[in-house]
Order: C-alpha cells, then structure tokens, then sequence
C-alpha cells in the first residue's frame, strides 16, 4: 500500500528513520566489561561497569578491585582456527551465507514470483516485462512478510526452552523442505502459505544464529570470529540477489533449484557445529576477568 501511495524512494526514507537515533545511542554505549578485560583496559573497564550500575540503578561494592589479565592472542586467526574453534567457524559461515544468500535472494525473487504468474516446473519462462506490481501482489507480499516478525519469536523461545542446535538443524532442514514447494503448482493461496513459512524460518534461523554465535566464540576472538562470518554472509547476500537478476527470466526452476542446493547446503553446515551453548556459563568469564566483590551485582 505505501509503495504504491508514496513511492518506493519515501518507503526507503521512513523505513531507514530508526537508524539514526541507533546510530546516536551507540556514540553513549560502553564498551563491553569482558572485552576491556581481555584486553588489559583497567581504568575503561571501571568506568565501563559505573555506568552500566549508574543505567540501572545499582551501586558498586567499594572500594572495587578489578583484575585484568590483557591477552596477546585477541583476536588471532590462529586461535579462531584451532583445533577448539574450526569446526564451528566453518559451520557457522557456511549457514549464515547460505541463509543470507537466500535471504536476500527471496527479496528480489519473491515480487517477480507473484507477479509473473510462475506455476511450477511446466510453467513457460516469464516475460521480461517492467510492469508495476498490482495491489493484489503487494498484499501478498506484506503478508508473507508478517511472518518474519514471528520468526525472532519463535527463534527466541525455542532456544530458552529447547536449546540451540535442535531448532537450528531443523529450521534449514525446513527451509529445504519448503523450497520444494514453488517448483509444485499449488494455487495462489497455497503459494501465499508456503512463502510465508519461507519467511518465518529465514527469519527465525536469522536470530537463532545471532544467539548462538557469541555464546560459541571466546571473548578474545568474538569479535574476530563475527567479523569474519558477516563477511561471507554478505558475498551470499551478493550471490543470492545476483542469482536471480540473471536466472529469473532465463530459467526460473533453474534457480529455486540452486535455492535448494543452496539450502540443504546450508543444513550440512549445521551439523559441523558442535556446541550446546544453552545454559552454559562462557568460561573466560571466570578464567580472564574478576570482579572481586560482589561481580554479578550489576548484571
């Protein structure tokens, strides 16, 4: 409805508005008490903590004593490719990318699957065409994308009350599963269904992969280790709008078939991560950095 009222150039304007007052509160954001401890910032670190006691309305034990220990491996590719981390790096790269990939491909693809009318592998090759998306089509794309808004949800119960690898394994084996259905001519109604469960758990493995990746990586090579996966994800996110510019109208089963390859791709990757990270306390936190009296009052 707003795309067709205001135009595509406002939408991009109102949707972008939150970022600025994010962009201000991160110049006020403290930087994190576990990385200052890594990394030897004592005096930051004190400071860091007061203000986070001072936002929440908790006073410091005094006098405070904080130990620091600073290490020289923050950060290293060698740890974040050592026997302990390399298995999840590469998982966690490989899902991600492929997640995005599909992610990003889906935007681009999902406007040109409802509007050219595509009914499954016997369907012709659609027209290369710059006709404007009718109402019906914007509707049917707003409410897919409702969908994405219960996916973080359900992403964030599943990992309280299950755990973290289970909904994440299941969720790109889904996403396989579902990826099956536009090649399938099921109707208008049922097209609508099983693109809104493409969303939902694009979305929900989204957030259940920004849960568990900081609780995977030590805090020297977090940072590190993020860096890296977001990197590749954004060549997926590349390759996935790429994909369909160039495959849409040449050769559409063409590329919901590189979508499942992708995905099932995206569920090997799954299996090489090997840690359980719900309900266990991050050691570093105990091993490089003590809050002597009372630590946990602030948090």
């Amino acid at each position: 409805f707003l795309l067709n009222t205001i135009g595509w150039r406002w939408f991009m304007i109102v949707v972008s508005v939150p970022i600025v007052p994010a962009i201000i509160l991160m110049i006020f954001l403290p930087e994190t008490p576990k990385y200052l401890c890594t990394s030897g910032e004592k005096e930051k670190l004190k400071e860091a903590l007061a203000t986070m006691a001072k936002w929440n309305g908790v006073e410091l034990p005094s006098p405070q004593e904080v130990e620091v220990d600073k290490d020289e491996l923050l950060g290293s590719y060698k740890v974040l490719f050592n026997d302990t981390n390399r298995t999840n790096v590469i998982g966690f790269t490989v899902v991600q990318s492929t997640n995005i990939l599909i992610q990003s491909g889906l935007i681009i693809f999902l406007p040109l699957f409802f509007s050219s009318g595509y009914c499954g592998v016997a369907s012709e090759t659609p027209e290369h065409n710059c006709l404007a998306l009718i109402q019906n089509d914007l509707k049917k794309l707003a409410l897919s994308s409702v969908a994405s808004i219960i996916g973080p949800v359900l992403a964030l119960t599943f990992a309280t009350k299950i755990g973290r690898l289970i909904p994440l394994r299941i969720g790109c084996f889904l996403i396989f599963l579902s990826l099956f259905g536009p090649l399938i001519c099921l109707g208008h109604v049922m097209n609508l269904v099983v693109v809104s469960v493409l969303k939902l758990l694009d979305s929900m493995l989204n957030t259940l992969v920004w849960i568990i990746m900081p609780e995977t990586f030590a805090t020297c090579i977090r940072s590190t280790a993020l860096g890296f996966i977001g990197g590749w994800s954004k060549i997926g996110g590349v390759v996935g709008s790429g994909m369909v510019y160039l495959l849409f109208y040449f050769n559409p089963t063409l590329l919901i078939g590189l979508f499942i390859a992708f995905s099932l791709t995206g569920f090997l990757g799954t299996l090489l991560i090997n840690k359980e990270s719900k309900d266990i306390e991050m050691s570093e936190v105990k091993e490089v950095c003590e809050v002597v009296e009372n630590r946990n009052a602030i948090l």
